[in-house]
């Protein structure tokens, strides 16, 4: 079995070093693989405003998360570039273990720099409220929340005073 070997003299008779693709053309006169640039990139696409987003979301049910960890939840009626916003109907919603309930607020301006979570809430599920949790009066929430910010306090201060066992270790 012989094998045939050709040798290419020139560029025109040699094979390109790799097929034409779309964005490449082979020169007729040369047979050299030219590629092809792509087209030059649009305008600038300027970035939406910062409270833009809100705008799905007016007179519609909403949960708020502040910075300080208050949850307050109402209805969206209008907002800034800021994302400052008034809610109404608004309720804070208190945690406390396994028990919840919602302290009436009314009117409630929420200011844009103390916002960290905003999301749409179902009417239906905002009422029956988180699952696994118990409702309890805005009274009894209270009382609850007192209740363990003196117990988390206690905590503080008995750590505080057993410190100096660590040096001991």
């Amino acid at each position: 079995m012989a094998m045939e070997s050709r040798a290419y003299n020139n560029a025109a008779q040699s094979p390109p070093p790799f097929p034409a693709t779309a964005n490449t053309d082979i020169a007729p006169d040369t047979g050299v693989m030219l590629e092809r640039m792509p087209p030059p990139p649009g305008p600038p696409v300027d970035p939406p405003p910062p409270g833009s987003a809100l705008v799905d979301e007016v007179d519609k049910r909403i949960l708020v998360v502040l910075r300080d960890g208050r949850k307050i939840l109402g209805i969206l009626r209008s907002f800034d570039q800021f994302s400052n916003m008034v809610l109404v109907d608004a309720c804070e919603r208190v945690i406390v273990g396994d028990t919840f309930g919602d302290v009436p607020l009314g009117s409630y301006i929420v200011r844009g720099e103390n916002l960290v979570l905003l999301g749409a809430v179902d009417e239906a599920e905002s009422e029956a409220g988180p699952p696994g949790l118990r409702r309890l009066s805005a009274d009894e929430i209270r009382v609850a929340e007192m209740a363990e910010k003196q117990s988390n306090s206690l905590k503080r201060t008995m750590l505080a005073r057993f410190d100096f066992l660590d040096d001991l270790s």
